[in-house]
């Protein structure tokens, strides 16, 4: 996720150096304002139709596969973590948010839940919730792990991957 100028951006795909961006607010509003950046370079394609919103506070993070987000923390204080999605050997989908891994709960017209991997193994009782909207960020409902970060050998998924229809 990007925020600029007060706007919500969701990246679209990635070509080179170039990162394609699109409005979180498409599917409320309809808005076709996209932009495109190259580092730190930013250029607006199409305006917005909607007035901005007051954010909270942004901080860089930058994700294993190599983008750069905003961790976006909202005026009421939660905290919306990017995420990368991961494939097992198995072909089971997850995502990976701050070195933790998360499986599918349940899926709603709207929304995801997730919880911890290790919910089983060592009963974790960390949960994050995800939007079709902005499948890019995970927002945690449930933030504290009882274990610390464990690595897996699990292949991490470009974004293209998880909206192609096999």
């Amino acid at each position: 996720m990007l925020i600029y100028g007060g706007h919500k951006y969701v990246l679209v795909y990635k070509q080179g150096e170039k990162n394609v961006w699109r409005c979180n607010s498409m599917s409320k509003f309809g808005c076709k304002a996209g932009a495109t950046t190259i580092g730190e370079d930013f250029k607006l394609l199409r305006k917005h139709n909607h007035p901005r919103k007051k954010r909270g506070v942004t901080l860089n993070v930058l994700t294993q596969n190599g983008f750069i987000y905003n961790r976006i923390k909202d005026d009421d204080g939660t905290n919306f973590i990017p995420i990368d999605y991961y494939e097992t050997s198995r072909g089971a989908k997850g995502i990976l948010c701050d070195g933790h891994y998360f499986v599918k709960e349940k899926a709603f017209g709207k929304s995801i839940n997730w919880h911890c991997i290790l919910k089983k193994k060592r009963g974790c009782s960390s949960r994050g919730v995800t939007s079709y909207t902005n499948p890019m960020v995970m927002k945690l409902t449930k933030s504290k792990h009882n274990h610390p970060v464990e690595k897996r050998d699990y292949k991490i998924l470009p974004i293209s991957a998880l909206f192609s229809s096999k």
